[in-house]
């Protein structure tokens, strides 16, 4: 072979190593694409009819798993008076209520579906769990509905917009964070009283800072235990109806008896689950919760900030809160000397806030079983972490609310002090005064998602023998690893 023949071999050679080596590392990249993950804030601009819009951007939480996408959001709703109602109609007109003839409306938003990365226009790569800079387009297909219904009242009669919705954007993942922009176009169709208060089809921009659960620093590897999977086949029913008579003469009464027979086939058959097993984790991180965000108009909004500390392994879940901050509280309760203490909606006088500390234990389990049983699937037990999971659990921990402080002092001091004057033992016995607050017991049930470093929660406290509701919380947190498997 001569000189001129192994040198072209030797660059075919280093081409085609070059090509193949290329190629793994862009199938590494889109891989890396589509096993995003995350839990974060999605700020959106809902377009509504054309007597009816949105005076502030929305709020909600954004969750990515694998391509799974999960949206929830909530804003005010503005319906103009001379179509928020029919004006021919008064029967329900009060004018000492401006939201009976077309005011502000609570809303809500939620959608379900899939959002996956595009093989093209890529741009930037990422080495390490932490080391990453990479841009490239995203689409997504959602299911999902708005609802918006009179803040003011205890009936809320909701107006339902059920829609499925195109959803092309841009995401950027960096270190820690991954920011998207987005476009929502939906398809839908409208159910309720207000005249025109969406389009059929509307094109709604969000903005998403997205924390990242950190999946190629815990490196979940796959698992499988037994399952089984239940199923009906050939399923059929048939009715039958007869008509008889009771008693005698003028005391005859005519019955009507139906007889349903419903057959099928049960098909049991065996199969497997999957489980992106973490391994027994132990971490520490920061959190923020809010508190309530559904009743502004009657409770300061509340911002706690704070740590968390959690372990789990398999279904277990253990879990420390410390947070402080501002709670709100309202003026007036609802059965107050019942577990259940609601805000009274019709009252506003004493609204102020405090400044709280609460610390507390989370003690609760993966429910993604029964969430499987639900659809015919039982698996057996496994000592295996889920990379993502839903939660549930109950709370008990220890409050301590200072510096009370109301809206309007002036107003609010003479009208708790009229009611003590009116009606102390009442006052005292149910703590009706929010300036009697102080340390105290708090206990209740949360629900959530964990996602790799990752946890929101949705929770519901009772502060036990306090002046003011029962609160729901909204909270993430991030926990640092302080452990890890180790492959």
């Amino acid at each position: 072979m001569s000189n001129r023949q192994s040198f072209g071999l030797l660059l075919f050679g280093l081409f085609l190593c070059v090509q193949l080596t290329g190629q793994s590392y862009q199938d590494n990249q889109r891989k890396l694409d589509a096993h995003h993950g995350g839990i974060g804030l999605e700020i959106s601009r809902p377009v509504f009819g054309g007597y009816s819009g949105a005076d502030n951007p929305w709020y909600g939480i954004n969750l990515v798993v694998d391509g799974f996408e999960f949206r929830w959001m909530m804003g005010r709703v503005g319906i103009n008076p001379s179509r928020g109602i029919d004006p021919n109609s008064f029967d329900n007109i009060d004018l000492e209520k401006p939201e009976t003839f077309g005011s502000t409306h609570i809303g809500r938003e939620w959608s379900i579906g899939g959002l996956f990365p595009l093989s093209k226009l890529r741009l930037g790569g990422q080495a390490t769990a932490t080391k990453v800079a990479r841009f490239h387009p995203v689409l997504g297909f959602n299911f999902g509905s708005f609802a918006f219904w009179e803040k003011d009242f205890d009936d809320r009669d909701r107006d339902i917009y059920a829609y499925m919705a195109l959803r092309p954007g841009f995401r950027l993942r960096l270190p820690t964070v991954t920011v998207e922009l987005t476009l929502n176009t939906t398809l839908g169709f409208y159910s309720g009283d207000v005249s025109d208060p969406m389009r059929m089809v509307n094109f709604m921009p969000s903005l998403i800072f997205r924390l990242d659960a950190m999946k190629q620093k815990l490196d979940p590897k796959m698992i499988y235990v037994n399952g089984t999977q239940v199923s009906i086949q050939n399923y059929s029913s048939k009715s039958s109806s007869r008509t008889y008579y009771r008693g005698t003469g003028s005391y005859r009464t005519r019955v009507t008896e139906t007889t349903t027979v419903s057959s099928g086939t049960v098909k049991v058959q065996p199969t497997k689950v999957g489980i992106q097993d973490i391994g027994p984790f132990f971490g520490i991180g920061p959190k923020i919760s809010v508190s309530t965000i559904r009743n502004d108009r009657f409770s300061p909004v509340g911002i706690l900030y704070g740590a968390e500390m959690t372990s789990k392994a398999g279904w277990f879940y253990l879990g420390l809160n410390m947070e402080g901050g501002r709670i709100g509280h309202a003026s007036e309760l609802r059965k107050p000397d019942s577990k259940s203490k609601a805000i009274n909606p019709q009252k506003t006088f004493g609204r102020g806030s405090y400044r709280a500390f609460m610390s507390y234990f989370d003690l609760g389990g993966d429910i993604s079983p029964a969430i499987l049983a639900l659809f015919g699937m039982i698996r057996e037990e496994s000592s295996g972490t889920s990379y993502f999971s839903l939660l549930a659990g109950y709370s008990i921990g220890i409050s301590n609310m200072r510096k009370q402080s109301f809206d309007d002092p002036e107003a609010a001091n003479a009208a708790y002090d009229q009611l003590i004057d009116f009606n102390p033992e009442e006052i005292k016995e149910h703590r009706l005064d929010p300036r009697a607050a102080g340390f105290g017991r708090l206990a209740g049930w949360w629900i959530g998602m964990d996602v790799g470093v990752l946890s929101f929660r949705f929770r519901k406290l009772n502060h036990i023998k306090s002046p003011f509701a029962n609160n729901t919380f909204i909270s993430l947190s991030y926990k640092i690893p302080m452990n890890g498997k180790k492959r």
